[in-house]
């Protein structure tokens, strides 16, 4: 818990970033899930954040995760997410990820419009949508998209 009172909880699939964000926050609870079957009840959460949680996924993919969120959320509550802009690149192919040899890794690329129209078929409502460009010399140089959205 912070310190306004907000319980908060981090997920993630790999054991292994769980055991790296445990690191790095050892004050905060951590749970192996999966985005696609997330082991929580139906209306559980005020808020669910996804920070390029979904780049390495396809667009039906994204769709079944807009869904499952959604069913975790509560009324009124806000999903916010994030992904790399498809600007005439649809994804890439990463061969040795975070320098470790074998770790293969595609991650895709989305358009804003897309997005949208998923976010709207899933029943959600648009809060906002922000395009960022990158930070030079930092990151990726891809424009990204940030998600706000509601759960009626």
């Amino acid at each position: 818990m912070n310190r306004q009172g907000v319980k908060r909880l981090g997920t993630d699939i790999s054991s292994q970033m769980i055991k790296a964000a445990r690191d790095y926050f050892p004050e905060m609870k951590f749970e192996a899930q999966d985005f696609f079957q997330l082991g929580y009840g139906d209306d559980t959460f005020c808020g669910v954040v996804g920070f390029y949680a979904i780049v390495n996924l396809v667009l039906e993919e994204v769709q079944a995760v807009l869904v499952e969120v959604k069913r975790v959320l509560k009324r009124g509550g806000l999903f916010l997410f994030s992904f790399h802009i498809d600007e005439g690149q649809e994804k890439a192919e990463v061969e040795d990820f975070f320098n470790q040899e074998g770790n293969a890794l595609t991650f895709y690329y989305f358009k804003v419009d897309d997005v949208k129209a998923l976010v709207e078929r899933a029943g959600y409502q648009v809060v906002d949508i922000v395009i960022r460009y990158p930070y030079t010399d930092v990151e990726y140089q891809s424009k990204r998209a940030y998600f706000v959205v509601r759960k009626p």
